[in-house]
Protein backbone atom coordinates (compact mmCIF):
# COMPACT_ATOMS: atom_id res chain seq x y z
CA UNK A 1 0.00 0.00 0.00
CA UNK A 2 0.97 3.50 -0.87
CA UNK A 3 1.72 6.17 1.95
CA UNK A 4 0.81 9.74 1.10
CA UNK A 5 2.77 12.43 0.57
CA UNK A 6 1.09 15.07 2.54
CA UNK A 7 -2.11 14.72 4.48
CA UNK A 8 -4.54 17.43 5.53
CA UNK A 9 -6.41 16.94 8.35
CA UNK A 10 -10.15 18.95 8.75
CA UNK A 11 -10.51 21.30 11.41
CA UNK A 12 -13.72 19.93 12.87
CA UNK A 13 -13.83 22.07 15.98
CA UNK A 14 -16.65 24.04 15.21
CA UNK A 15 -18.85 21.17 13.72
CA UNK A 16 -18.54 19.32 17.61
CA UNK A 17 -19.64 22.51 19.19
CA UNK A 18 -22.62 22.53 16.67
CA UNK A 19 -23.07 18.59 18.02
CA UNK A 20 -22.83 19.23 21.63
CA UNK A 21 -24.96 21.80 21.19
CA UNK A 22 -27.91 20.32 19.67
CA UNK A 23 -27.57 17.29 21.76
CA UNK A 24 -27.80 19.63 24.83
CA UNK A 25 -31.05 20.93 23.36
CA UNK A 26 -31.97 17.14 22.83
CA UNK A 27 -31.61 16.76 26.20
CA UNK A 28 -33.43 19.76 27.46
CA UNK A 29 -36.62 19.20 25.02
CA UNK A 30 -36.45 15.48 26.29
CA UNK A 31 -36.53 16.19 29.94
CA UNK A 32 -38.99 19.03 29.57
CA UNK A 33 -41.13 16.61 27.47
CA UNK A 34 -40.93 14.18 30.75
CA UNK A 35 -42.13 16.69 33.50
CA UNK A 36 -44.79 18.34 31.01
CA UNK A 37 -46.10 14.76 30.73
CA UNK A 38 -45.74 13.50 34.21
CA UNK A 39 -47.12 17.07 35.54
CA UNK A 40 -51.49 17.28 35.94
CA UNK A 41 -52.50 20.55 34.94
CA UNK A 42 -55.78 22.31 36.38
CA UNK A 43 -58.53 22.87 33.76
CA UNK A 44 -57.80 26.61 33.63
CA UNK A 45 -53.94 25.51 32.84
CA UNK A 46 -54.81 22.47 30.71
CA UNK A 47 -54.58 24.65 26.83
CA UNK A 48 -51.30 26.40 28.43
CA UNK A 49 -49.83 22.67 29.05
CA UNK A 50 -51.06 21.04 25.97
CA UNK A 51 -49.30 24.39 24.03
CA UNK A 52 -45.78 23.89 26.01
CA UNK A 53 -45.94 20.18 25.50
CA UNK A 54 -46.36 20.39 21.33
CA UNK A 55 -43.35 23.43 21.73
CA UNK A 56 -41.09 20.95 23.93
CA UNK A 57 -42.13 18.04 21.08
CA UNK A 58 -40.83 20.17 18.32
CA UNK A 59 -38.03 21.02 19.92
CA UNK A 60 -36.98 17.22 20.54
CA UNK A 61 -37.92 16.67 16.61
CA UNK A 62 -36.27 19.02 15.41
CA UNK A 63 -32.89 18.74 17.47
CA UNK A 64 -32.63 14.95 16.37
CA UNK A 65 -32.67 16.09 12.86
CA UNK A 66 -30.23 18.41 13.55
CA UNK A 67 -27.97 15.87 15.59
CA UNK A 68 -28.44 13.56 12.88
CA UNK A 69 -27.78 15.99 10.04
CA UNK A 70 -24.23 17.14 12.10
CA UNK A 71 -22.99 13.71 12.61
CA UNK A 72 -23.41 13.15 8.83
CA UNK A 73 -21.65 16.07 7.96
CA UNK A 74 -18.58 15.37 10.29
CA UNK A 75 -18.80 11.34 8.57
CA UNK A 76 -18.27 13.17 5.07
CA UNK A 77 -15.08 15.69 6.14
CA UNK A 78 -12.19 13.69 6.19
CA UNK A 79 -8.71 13.73 5.61
CA UNK A 80 -7.15 14.58 2.34
CA UNK A 81 -4.17 12.40 1.40
CA UNK A 82 -2.07 13.56 -1.79
CA UNK A 83 -0.23 10.47 -3.00
CA UNK A 84 2.36 10.82 -6.23
CA UNK A 85 0.06 10.42 -9.02
CA UNK A 86 -3.47 10.94 -6.91
CA UNK A 87 -5.72 12.88 -4.40
CA UNK A 88 -8.07 10.82 -1.95
CA UNK A 89 -10.82 12.62 -0.30
CA UNK A 90 -14.06 11.07 1.38
CA UNK A 91 -15.44 10.89 -2.45
CA UNK A 92 -12.33 8.40 -3.31
CA UNK A 93 -9.72 8.22 -4.54
CA UNK A 94 -8.84 10.12 -8.35
CA UNK A 95 -5.43 10.08 -10.09
CA UNK A 96 -4.19 13.01 -11.21
CA UNK A 97 -4.39 12.18 -15.19
CA UNK A 98 -8.38 12.35 -14.41
CA UNK A 99 -8.60 15.66 -12.70
CA UNK A 100 -9.80 18.27 -14.90
CA UNK A 101 -9.22 21.02 -12.41
CA UNK A 102 -8.17 22.47 -8.84
CA UNK A 103 -8.35 25.92 -8.15
CA UNK A 104 -9.73 28.15 -5.74
CA UNK A 105 -13.34 29.44 -6.36
CA UNK A 106 -14.28 32.86 -4.88
CA UNK A 107 -17.77 32.71 -3.23
CA UNK A 108 -19.23 35.93 -3.20
CA UNK A 109 -22.41 36.66 -1.25
CA UNK A 110 -24.67 40.19 -2.36
CA UNK A 111 -26.82 41.93 -0.83
CA UNK A 112 -30.56 41.16 -1.73
CA UNK A 113 -31.43 44.74 -1.39
CA UNK A 114 -28.64 45.68 -3.81
CA UNK A 115 -26.52 43.23 -5.58
CA UNK A 116 -23.62 45.55 -6.55
CA UNK A 117 -22.71 45.81 -2.66
CA UNK A 118 -21.05 42.42 -1.51
CA UNK A 119 -21.28 41.03 2.34
CA UNK A 120 -18.97 38.41 2.36
CA UNK A 121 -16.16 36.45 0.14
CA UNK A 122 -14.57 33.12 0.84
CA UNK A 123 -11.96 30.96 -1.51
CA UNK A 124 -13.43 27.55 -1.74
CA UNK A 125 -11.40 24.55 -2.95
CA UNK A 126 -13.02 23.12 -5.89
CA UNK A 127 -12.02 19.51 -7.34
CA UNK A 128 -13.19 19.02 -11.11
CA UNK A 129 -13.03 15.46 -12.63
CA UNK A 130 -12.72 14.36 -16.34
CA UNK A 131 -15.60 12.90 -16.18
CA UNK A 132 -17.97 15.52 -14.66
CA UNK A 133 -17.86 15.43 -11.24
CA UNK A 134 -16.65 18.57 -8.97
CA UNK A 135 -16.24 18.91 -5.04
CA UNK A 136 -16.16 21.76 -3.37
CA UNK A 137 -14.23 21.77 -0.27
CA UNK A 138 -14.56 24.61 2.72
CA UNK A 139 -12.13 26.69 4.53
CA UNK A 140 -13.60 26.05 7.42
CA UNK A 141 -12.48 22.90 7.50
CA UNK A 142 -9.47 22.49 5.60
CA UNK A 143 -6.70 24.91 4.73
CA UNK A 144 -7.67 25.45 1.29
CA UNK A 145 -4.76 27.89 0.30
CA UNK A 146 -1.91 25.11 0.86
CA UNK A 147 -3.89 22.00 -0.79
CA UNK A 148 -3.46 23.90 -3.77
CA UNK A 149 -0.21 24.62 -3.47
CA UNK A 150 0.95 21.44 -2.62
CA UNK A 151 -1.39 19.49 -5.57
CA UNK A 152 -0.89 21.90 -8.60
CA UNK A 153 3.45 21.62 -8.79
CA UNK A 154 2.49 17.68 -8.57
CA UNK A 155 -0.34 17.70 -11.11
CA UNK A 156 2.18 19.52 -13.63
CA UNK A 157 4.71 16.77 -13.47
Amino acid sequence: METAIHTFEPNLSQEYFNLALAIGVLLLSLVALFFLFRKKASYEKRNQQQLLQMLAGFAFVISIGVVLGIGYNISKIQTISIFSDSVETAYGKVKFKDLKAVFLHQADERSFVSPDIELSSTQLLYFEEKRGKAYLFSPDNYDVRSIVETLRPMMDE
